[in-house]
């Protein structure tokens, strides 16, 4: 990081006074030789007259300038060869400079690496911790009690939908990039504490997952719905486990024909996992007419924003009385190929998921179906 050193003046005091004292300005603050704290001003030990009338007053401010500037100079010399500094104390020095870094700048250039969901997660965390401290602050300010100050504003905040305090766990959602940026901050040098182990993360609940049964399933597909469009939509994603982000955006370039039938062949947005869905004959009646490789399958399904209030709708007309949700499909495409004995390796491969443990959440949710299905046994 480069050093900035500038001349600077203070008047000195007193009624009689016409004179001011000469000082070095560093930026950032510098550990100077003999101090073990870092500093930002040195005294020259210099001064001029604030208003020369005589000429050795002139020249003794030509001289004082001069002198300042050769002092300015070889602080300059002396700062980037270092060259007074021990081993450790040029590791300190280094470090000291590092840790005067901008965290928020630091913040931003790694959220700008990111892409897709996770870009817009790091956002959406970073608005939050600008509302919590909406000052600048440096590596060397990062304490624990910030950090779980900014814990306990997460676990506050109120939601400009519901009017409620978001759940536990969009809150640990939140929290979670300050933690990734923590330890890339740590490996680079910025910090020497690792602020991880001391700062625990918002622990996460476990919640239900909503989802149709197979029957429930046979009772929603020739249920009349308001839009079309979202129910072909909906279809496709129970027979395909997609979620919105992707039925979205799916294009007919990905809808690929193999000798065995059509496929699903995509990107995910949020994991960027390649995924290959076979579809059954039954759901491909749902995609209409194949268009041009480029054009969506669902042309405006992306811009219809009350999409989750026309599904519930739709919902209760096939007689279905839990809240369902779009993502709620892929949870039922989950849970249909599990009790269908579809192993779940093959299940967490069709669903696009980065850790097995994320699929494993759906083998209790069968557990607790066998649980039902026993209760209903009437002696």
């Amino acid at each position: 990081m480069k050093i900035s050193i500038n001349i600077r003046s203070r008047v000195n005091k007193g009624k009689n006074s016409n004179t001011e004292s000469l000082y070095l300005d560093f930026y950032p603050a510098v550990i100077l030789p003999g101090r073990e704290k870092p500093s930002r001003r040195v005294g020259l030990d210099l001064y001029r007259y604030l208003k020369p009338k005589k000429s050795e007053e002139k020249e003794h401010n030509r001289e004082a300038n001069q002198e300042a500037e050769l002092k300015r100079a070889r602080f300059m010399s002396l700062f980037e060869e270092k060259s007074y500094l021990t081993n450790f104390e040029r590791e300190l020095y280094a470090q000291t400079q590092l840790s005067q870094n901008s965290f928020k700048s630091f913040f931003l250039e790694e959220l700008n690496k990111k892409t897709g969901s996770t870009r817009e997660q790091w956002g959406t965390t970073f608005n939050y911790f600008n509302s919590f401290y909406p000052l600048d602050l440096t590596f060397s300010d990062l304490n624990t009690r910030l950090l779980e100050e900014f814990k306990s504003y997460l676990l506050q905040i109120i939601s400009p939908l519901t009017k409620r305090r978001i759940h536990q766990n969009a809150a640990g959602t939140y929290f979670r990039p300050i933690r990734t940026a923590l330890n890339t901050a740590l490996r680079y040098g910025f910090i020497t504490k690792d602020l991880c182990k001391q700062v625990r993360p918002i622990p996460t609940l476990e919640t239900k997952r909503e989802y149709l049964s197979i029957d429930e399933i046979k009772r929603i597909i020739p249920t009349e719905c308001e839009d079309e469009e979202i129910k072909k939509a909906s279809i496709i994603a129970i027979y395909s486990g997609l979620r919105y982000s992707d039925i979205k955006k799916l294009t007919w370039k990905e809808i690929v024909e193999h000798s065995d039938g059509l496929y699903i062949e995509l990107r995910q947005k949020k994991t960027l996992n390649l995924i290959n869905i076979p579809l059954k004959d039954s759901a491909c009646h749902y995609l209409g007419n194949r268009g041009n490789d480029e054009s969506l399958v669902f042309p405006t399904f992306h811009k219809k924003n009350d999409y989750n209030t026309i599904i519930k709708q739709w919902a209760q007309k096939a007689g279905i009385k839990k809240c369902i949700t779009f993502h709620c499909f892929r949870h039922s495409f989950a849970m249909m190929l599990l009790n269908s004995r579809v192993g779940i390796y093959e299940v967490s491969k069709m669903l696009g998921h980065t850790s097995l443990s994320n699929t494993q959440i759906y083998l209790r949710m069968v557990d607790e179906d066998k649980r039902n299905a026993i209760n209903m046994i009437p002696i």
